[in-house]
């Protein structure tokens, strides 16, 4: 429970937050309802999938075989999403071992 020390200013900017989610998320789901989500984000993958192209191209600005070009921007693209993983196994294994520490009556601490 909240202290009240007088100052309700907390209180109405976290009801100000939890009304703006929800004028967002019915702002969402009107949009996916009327428009193809696939083709409303195709420009953003896109760019996203040439970023990859662009810091091969940086790195090696001698390289001009686009194969090769790919092949290394498919590389970049893999790693970055390999990292992704990681860290998010990381953060998974971290809070594991954090809700173990405080209950030690779940699993494996009989």
């Amino acid at each position: 429970m909240r202290e009240h020390v007088g100052d309700r200013s907390g209180d109405v900017q976290e009801a100000r937050i939890l009304h703006n989610r929800r004028i967002a998320r019915l702002g969402g789901l009107s949009f996916a309802a009327a428009n193809d989500g696939r083709q409303a984000t195709a420009g953003a993958r896109a760019a996203f999938r040439s970023s990859f192209e662009a810091r091969v191209r940086l790195q090696f600005p001698d390289l001009t075989d686009p194969v090769e070009i790919e092949r290394r921007a498919e590389a970049l693209r893999r790693l970055h999403y390999a990292k992704l993983a990681y860290q998010s196994a990381v953060a998974r294994s971290r809070k594991a071992h954090r809700k173990a520490a405080v209950d030690p009556t779940e699993e494996g601490a009989a």
